[in-house]
């Protein structure tokens, strides 16, 4: 069977075809090298366009879609911003996060608020570990702040105002009262019940 070149590989012969053997084939030698050709094109055709959207996904495309995605995002960290705190302190994240989230109305008796919060020690405690986790879940920009909702501020903040909760006497319009709360009575457990097993 003869190639395009007019090499016959049939023969077994390994030389150039005589003059007689090229002209006869010239119309077929024209017409596999037109394809080689065509394919050699469409390859390097595939690899700039290849190239140039991987290039304009690295350059001003990407940045531009980079900035669309976060223009519909809340961004709650920036990616500039050191690993530290956003608040310096417990203070700081009630009166600048806390007490505009959580603005309420408190003319029913459905729920209270103190501000003098850090008279009681279990909203101390409460808000603290609200603040905490705001600070590590502000770090996640997919669902950190859903979760901080769910499962803290939600929670702490229905728990903080309930109208028999540990702000009970407060309120906002009167302020912090003195009542006269007391510890949860305690017995002593029998001796050697919580030592620990060797």
């Amino acid at each position: 069977m003869s190639d395009v070149s007019g090499w016959d590989e049939e023969d077994g012969s390994t030389g150039p075809p005589d003059d007689r053997t090229a002209e006869l084939s010239l119309p077929a030698l024209r017409a596999g090298m037109s394809a080689a050709v065509d394919r050699a094109l469409q390859r390097r055709l595939e690899d700039l366009a290849a190239d140039a959207v991987d290039e304009a996904l690295t350059g001003e495309v990407l940045a531009d879609l980079t900035e669309a995605a976060r223009a519909n995002a809340i961004e709650v960290v920036s990616p500039d911003e050191p690993a530290g705190l956003y608040y310096s302190s417990l203070p700081d994240f009630v009166g600048e996060m806390v007490a505009p989230l959580y603005a309420r109305s408190f003319e029913g008796r459905e729920r209270t608020w103190c501000p003098a919060w850090w008279k009681h020690p279990e909203a101390v405690v409460r808000l603290d570990a609200m603040w905490r986790a705001w600070e590590h879940l502000r770090k996640d920009p997919t669902v950190g702040m859903s979760s901080w909702l769910r499962d803290h501020g939600d929670h702490h903040m229905t728990v903080l105002m309930a109208s028999d909760g540990p702000l009970k006497g407060c309120s906002p319009g009167k302020g912090h009262s003195d009542r006269d709360w007391r510890r949860l009575p305690l017995e002593q457990p029998p001796t050697n019940l919580f030592d620990l097993v060797e």
